[in-house]
């Protein structure tokens, strides 16, 4: 028997769904969202991470994402705001693909991290 959303995010466990290979993960952080959709031949993915029981500074959060889609090959095409939104590309083409990530903040002060990949067929 599955456990819903809920009961997981209860427990301390990852909800359903799955980490994507070239999106960095920040470390000890908790899938607390995860959706997948299709537009025609474009594939949306949507995620959230809560950095649960740290209290990082956002900067070394926001640094990390930065640093670690550079590293999986991304393009950081726009950065705006504080926290800011950040608009990544890789590809071409037809295998265009995009990552917008932004960053926000739990009650408890914990940092979340909220990513929507768009990719083509």
């Amino acid at each position: 028997m599955d456990l819903t959303a809920f009961e997981r995010a209860r427990e301390g466990r990852d909800v359903s769904g799955r980490d994507l290979s070239d999106i960095p993960r920040y470390p000890g952080s908790r899938r607390i969202f995860f959706r997948r959709d299709r537009r025609g031949s474009v594939g949306i993915y949507s995620l959230a991470y809560l950095c649960e029981g740290r209290r990082e500074p956002p900067r070394t959060v926001i640094n990390f994402m930065r640093e670690g889609m550079r590293k999986k090959g991304w393009y950081l095409a726009s950065e705006a705001g504080m926290p800011p939104v950040m608009l990544f590309v890789k590809g071409n083409g037809a295998n265009l693909s995009s990552a917008e990530i932004f960053f926000g903040s739990s009650v408890k002060g914990e940092s979340i991290i909220y990513v929507v990949v768009q990719s083509g067929s």
